[in-house]
């Protein structure tokens, strides 16, 4: 089974401005002026720069004129935009990258205990960036931005906890700060949480529990719970199995970009479940996963191209991608390449090497190595290809 990644959320969130009345509204419609400092309140500061940042309200995207306008806000010494500013430096809109200077606006809004810049604060400790690396400092800010019930700050802490990142691990903290955060909206911490409940980690092993925050994750958008809630109606996880729900899913995070997703896509209309077979356009689906570097989408489009499925045939090129595959450490392409080798298919043939790496898998406890050599030892030299089965929750 892959190692689920339980997602950390470490970029700064950009915060809505809070509303003002209708005649601030209006005012803060005004147009971008030389005295516009002395004559806008804080409050219509944020909105022009909300506006100006997200490409709201009939403003096209300027990050210029957002951080213009969050300068105005932050040196009235309004919080929000004190955030918002640090998020512009954080990742060069409208002014040059600097982490540091980022922190500096950060550190201005957590004086005043906003949950966003505190929760950023820790961000900035966890990956060390614009200060050095401390995740026992990162979980203190956390903590800060969690007391204040910010649900990024919320989810976390709770990855602090799930891996024992600058506090003591804990599981049951873990999920109960992941409940938290995903009772207040947080598709991340709903997508850990179902986690959770999938593996049985802080809380009692329910797949009925997991699908439905999966769910919730998903219908957010969130293609890693997209792909999960797909593997879920694939196997039977916690539903009633249903390929067509399999597929569907698939797609959506597939569409996202999710590589995991593309490949299981890919399984599907090779082996026309779910769908009908098609093997040009599993190829296609391998071929994006692969081109991310997807381990089993490599071993797979290289078993496309050994047989000619949905490709030209090319054993050459099937061998290349076991050896992508197998660099990784993936098993299925480290025997496909041993079988190569032993065979002469698209590449010189060395039993030597091929003897190698088989002896290796089945130290390992590989079981088709250790069949194909017992089936080498009897002279039974009939083999066949394979293919990765449908990736595991991620």
């Amino acid at each position: 089974m892959r190692f689920w990644g339980l997602l950390l959320v470490l970029l700064p969130l950009l915060t809505a401005p809070q509303a003002v009345d209708a005649q601030q509204k209006d005012k803060a419609r005004k147009q971008k002026s030389k005295d516009a400092d002395a004559d806008i309140t804080a409050a219509e500061a944020e909105i022009l720069g909300y506006e100006y940042y997200n490409g709201e309200n009939g403003k096209k995207v300027d990050y210029a004129s957002a951080v213009y306008f969050y300068n105005i806000a932050a040196k009235k010494n309004s919080a929000v935009a004190q955030n918002n500013l640090g998020n512009c430096y954080f990742y060069g809109h409208g002014v040059e990258k600097n982490y540091e200077v980022a922190l500096e606006w950060y550190r201005k809004a957590a004086r005043q205990n906003y949950g966003s810049a505190l929760n950023n604060i820790g961000n900035c400790y966890k990956q060390g960036l614009g200060v050095e690396q401390n995740y026992e400092e990162a979980a203190k800010w956390y903590d800060r931005a969690a007391e204040r019930n910010d649900p990024a700050g919320l989810n976390n802490l709770a990855i602090c906890y799930y891996y024992g990142h600058g506090v003591e691990q804990n599981y049951i903290e873990a999920a109960a700060l992941y409940r938290r955060a995903a009772a207040r909206g947080n598709a991340v911490a709903q997508l850990n949480l179902a986690n959770c409940y999938f593996k049985g980690h802080g809380v009692e092993k329910n797949r009925y529990e997991a699908i439905e925050w999966y769910r919730k994750a998903a219908m957010a958008g969130l293609e890693t719970a997209q792909y999960n809630l797909g593997y879920c109606y694939y196997q039977g996880h916690g539903v009633d199995r249903d390929f067509d729900q399999a597929v569907e899913w698939y797609r959506k995070a597939a569409n996202r970009g999710n590589a995991w997703a593309q490949n299981n896509l890919g399984i599907c209309y090779k082996n026309g479940t779910g769908v009908k077979r098609d093997y040009s356009e599993a190829v296609k689906w391998f071929m994006k996963a692969a081109g991310q570097g997807h381990a089993f989408a490599q071993n797979n489009m290289g078993v496309c191209y050994f047989y000619g499925q949905g490709v030209e045939k090319s054993e050459s090129k099937a061998v290349k991608l076991f050896e992508a595959a197998a660099g990784q450490g993936y098993s299925w392409a480290q025997n496909n390449l041993a079988n190569c080798y032993f065979h002469g298919k698209g590449v010189e043939q060395n039993r030597a090497k091929a003897m190698e790496i088989y002896n290796k898998l089945a130290q390992e406890g590989n079981a088709e190595a250790k069949d194909r050599l017992e089936r080498i030892k009897n002279n039974d030299f009939d083999w066949e290809l394979g293919e990765a089965a449908a990736a595991d929750i991620e």
